[in-house]
């Protein structure tokens, strides 16, 4: 179903066993240039279909201020037609 989240497996969340897809979707993450953020992933949970597949994570957030916070984030990359894109409306603060 459109837009219906599917967990990861066991295997996927706890050990890291994942598709290459879901370390190329990590590899963006824990790449990306933010202005005043960066990521560090702590787990991986599930896809989402969309315009091609989110790949849905929770990452710890390091907002490099004046004042350094650290918050985790739920946060999604779409993959669409081969290419992976850190889907900027879809971080949201969990902590």
């Amino acid at each position: 179903m459109l837009g219906e989240t599917k967990l990861a497996s066991y295997e996927e969340m706890v050990n890291g066993n994942f598709s290459q897809k879901v370390a190329t979707a990590r590899s963006v993450i824990e790449s990306a240039e933010l202005t005043g953020a960066r990521y560090r992933v702590v787990a991986y949970y599930g896809t989402q279909p969309v315009r091609g597949t989110n790949y849905l994570f929770i990452a710890e957030q390091t907002l490099t201020t004046a004042k350094i916070e650290r918050h985790l984030v739920k946060l999604a990359v779409n993959e669409f037609q081969g290419e992976f894109t850190l889907v900027g409306k879809s971080i949201e603060r969990i902590d």
